[in-house]
């Protein structure tokens, strides 16, 4: 009898504390993309992490600073998680296994510059400008006169005025630009530059592990299952990551 209540108590208070070990929430930091992670915890990527880590009963919880800030909160783990980092951006962080979105990195300039796209030889000695902390400058192969900028409004001035000869920031961000007329598309032609996946970045230490490994059980099947595909579809966005079999288009 004495065994069997030992056993029992011991059984209760295993359960008990695998219950509070649980964990219930998921601490992002991350940059402000417009109708990505909008302050308000509206857009697509909250919309997708909500969807994974609502299968376990995770709660979503975040805070906005610049995209430096947020990786150096992760490598210190002061957070959880942050969003949008190349492969192999970090060694002191775990990255997840599968991306959110396909990074496209286009080329902004003026159309009335008559200038013929060539490829990366085309900035080599110019002007380029890109968003403070987007280190597009390691993975530029030519010399260029590099400008980091506070605000994109900022950089399509300078455009404008010829104190920058390019801009380089991703698909989605030009594009929202556009669409919503902050600059005049008629005037600038944009290019392609480049194109690489975007993955989450973890805590290295168990709960980031944790975490991590929740990410990598549900985002295939919600890939496979059509479920992100539809997240992009909704906010009209063109970067969707994966081919019909569920797998990166892109090449890391």
């Amino acid at each position: 009898m004495k065994k069997l209540l030992l056993a029992s108590l011991i059984f209760c208070f295993t359960f008990t504390a695998a219950a509070q070990a649980k964990i219930k929430s998921i601490n992002f930091a991350s940059e402000y993309w417009e109708e990505a992670t909008e302050k308000d915890g509206t857009g697509l990527y909250w919309e997708i992490f909500r969807m994974v880590y609502k299968l376990e009963e995770i709660e979503l919880k975040f805070k906005i600073y610049p995209y430096a800030r947020a990786m150096k909160m992760v490598r210190n783990k002061e957070v959880d998680a942050s969003v949008g980092s190349y492969a192999g951006e970090f060694d002191d962080v775990l990255y997840s296994e599968l991306p959110f979105d396909l990074d496209v990195t286009s080329i902004v300039y003026l159309k009335s510059k008559g200038i013929k796209w060539e490829g990366e030889k085309t900035i080599a000695g110019k002007k380029v400008g890109w968003i403070r902390d987007y280190v597009y400058d390691e993975y530029i192969s030519v010399k260029v006169k590099k400008r980091e900028l506070n605000k994109r409004k900022q950089a399509y001035r300078m455009l404008e005025k010829g104190r920058l000869d390019f801009f380089m920031d991703s698909l989605i961000d030009v594009s929202i630009q556009m669409q919503k007329k902050y600059i005049k598309a008629e005037k600038f032609q944009v290019e392609t530059f480049s194109q690489g996946n975007l993955y989450l970045v973890f805590a290295d230490n168990k709960r980031g592990a944790e975490l991590k490994a929740v990410y990598d059980k549900n985002m295939p099947k919600l890939v496979k299952s059509g479920k992100i595909k539809a997240l992009f579809e909704k906010w009209g966005v063109p970067t969707y990551a994966f081919d019909e079999q569920g797998s990166p288009l892109a090449k890391d």
